[in-house]
């Protein structure tokens, strides 16, 4: 006797089909169309992180694309070359601070006697807390190649120090009787900054930019002896 053949399954579908897998969809998922104010945004936080980890020269276009997740052509509708990657991601931040300081430099030379502590704390507290931020950057474009590094010095760091020196001179008009280089306290005044900014960085510690201003400011303004009967604050 034949043997008897199993019934068919009561479902439509056969067995073999329904191993099958689904048919995978005619398109990828695509990714959520953001303002061009917010894509700009992400794409130069991506060319700074990628600035930092390889160095100008070192970094590649197709790279900072893929750090913001983009491919090269949308990058370059916002930016037209790794220099204008530059420009946006560390020079323009740096400008904008400059001109922040600017602005203290003409209040710390309108602030009265009691006032001028106080106002020379909050610039410094403020120019610590841009450093912080922006050691990185600034040692990417300084330090990364020294023609680079050397325009980059005299074009857009050099006019901080001569701002934060004309800061001395208005804050202290009597600074050429008191035999005062405004040149040196400004390069003092920075130079703390950044290796606070230094040492923060590869300690892995988190700077107190209140306390560290205040002490900045009373060596500067009573020096190491802390002569603060000479001041009004």
């Amino acid at each position: 006797m034949a043997p008897r053949r199993s019934a068919k399954p009561a479902s439509t579908v056969s067995a073999d089909t329904a191993k099958q897998p689904a048919e995978a969809p005619t398109h990828k998922a695509r990714r959520r169309r953001l303002p061009a104010d917010e894509r700009r945004r992400e794409i130069i936080e991506a060319a700074q992180r990628v600035f930092i980890r390889d160095g100008l020269d070192g970094a590649r276009t197709r790279d900072i694309a893929a750090e913001a997740k983009i491919n090269p052509a949308t990058m370059f509708h916002y930016f037209e070359s790794k220099e204008a990657l530059f420009e946006a991601a560390i020079i323009e931040p740096w400008k904008e601070f400059i001109q922040d300081e600017t602005v203290s430099a003409s209040r710390f030379a309108a602030a009265n006697t009691e006032g001028k502590r106080s106002t020379a704390i909050s610039a410094t507290r403020h120019e610590l807390e841009i450093m912080d931020r922006m050691f990185p950057l600034l040692a990417a474009a300084l330090f990364n190649n020294r023609e680079r590094g050397k325009e980059f010095y005299f074009k857009h760091f050099r006019p901080f120090v001569d701002e934060q020196a004309r800061m001395v001179q208005v804050g202290t008009p009597d600074w050429k009787e008191r035999g005062l280089d405004p040149e040196l306290i400004a390069l003092q005044t920075i130079a703390t900054g950044f290796f606070y900014s230094v040492d923060r960085y590869y300690r892995g510690t988190k700077l107190n930019t209140l306390r560290a201003a205040e002490k900045m400011m009373d060596l500067q303004l009573f020096g190491i002896l802390g002569d603060r009967s000479r001041a009004g604050s």
